[in-house]
């Protein structure tokens, strides 16, 4: 039997395995990566930033109520961000939105140590180089092409993790998103036109093809139209692309997990590890460490949240989506209930 390995030296082949690497969680709403996001956040070895362009195009201009921030901005910011370099104005953002925030190393160097606030770009910069410049942000509702030219113009060693979710469970996790942000009496004036629409209709949760809009069309066009096959990927996306389906992590959290890290070049620390575990194994309801818990059930649970009616109509939008990601339609799901295997 091998020694076990000294703390030091751990420490060390770390340190040696490491190179700057810069982590992009491609994702949007409703799609479950906020969860996987905490596998890096909690990761002591990685400075990790929660949705740093959602920030700033909150402030941008809008039309017709979707954020705009142009690919150019968006560019700059994920480039600087890369490098440990932080404006004036984004670290006045971080400060402003602060209890969106679920960043660790923001939280670390807060000097009131409650309010995870900071106001100095340059401070922010060193917390974040004193990581090696490992660096892994979440965004949602960009694209891939945007992201192209860090990788072939800037030559940053960028890992983009798409990560995807079941059209249907998307759609399950918007209408509770939307429902619980709802007055009594906006709930009262949709009464009656729940029954006849079912909820997607009646929330406007369908129709709204306009992107950057929370809704079943505008999210499975933008899985269309970002989706690539790993077998067959463009040169620019060699080594540096992962599709993951967020059903797939929420199984076999910890076996992903290692996989993801793999990707990214990294070892997974213990601590991660042993928080997956108990994540993985949680069955009380609630949250865990601010996560949702049984992730198990909450991959599967839009099969029984769903009506008939409402996944009929997701996947008239999305069925070639759910079919590319390797779904199986509702009738089938149905048969397997019938026969016990998802109870």
């Amino acid at each position: 039997m091998r020694p076990a390995m000294p703390e030091h030296a751990i420490e060390k082949s770390f340190e040696e395995r490491s190179e700057r690497v810069f982590v992009i969680l491609m994702s949007q709403r409703g799609f479950g990566s906020s969860t996987v996001g905490e596998i890096f956040n909690k990761n002591p070895k990685i400075f990790y930033l929660f949705e740093p362009l959602w920030m700033m195009s909150d402030e941008a201009k809008t039309v017709d109520g979707v954020n705009l921030l142009s690919a150019a901005t968006e560019r700059d910011i994920l480039r600087e961000i890369s490098r440990c370099k932080f404006r004036e104005d984004f670290t006045t953002m971080l400060t402003a939105y602060n209890e969106m925030l679920r960043t660790r190393r923001v939280c670390e160097i807060d000097s009131e140590g409650t309010q995870c606030m900071i106001s100095n770009a340059t401070l922010l910069g060193e917390t974040c180089e004193r990581n090696g410049g490992r660096v892994a942000i979440k965004v949602v509702r960009t694209d891939m092409d945007k992201l192209k030219s860090l990788v072939v113009d800037d030559q940053i060693n960028v890992k983009i993790l798409h990560v995807v979710r079941d059209p249907r469970g998307v759609a399950s996790s918007l209408i509770q998103h939307v429902i619980t942000r709802l007055s009594d009496d906006d709930l009262l004036a949709l009464s009656d036109q729940l029954p006849r629409k079912g909820r997607l209709k009646a929330l406007v949760l369908l129709n709204q093809t306009m992107r950057g809009r929370d809704s079943v069309q505008a999210y499975c066009l933008w899985m269309r139209q970002n989706l690539f096959n790993s077998a067959r990927l463009p040169e620019w996306l060699e080594d540096h692309y992962k599709l993951l389906k967020f059903e797939e992590f929420a199984r076999s959290p910890i076996l992903v997990t290692k996989d993801i890290y793999n990707f990214v070049g990294l070892p997974v620390p213990l601590e991660i590890e042993q928080w997956l575990e108990l994540y993985r194994n949680n069955t009380r309801p609630g949250k865990l460490n601010g996560l949702q818990s049984n992730p198990k059930d909450r991959a599967q649970e839009w099969i029984f949240d769903l009506s008939e009616s409402e996944v009929e109509q997701i996947e008239e939008e999305c069925m070639d989506v759910i079919n590319a990601l390797g779904y199986q339609p509702y009738r089938k799901l149905k048969e397997r209930m019938k026969s016990g295997a998802i109870n």
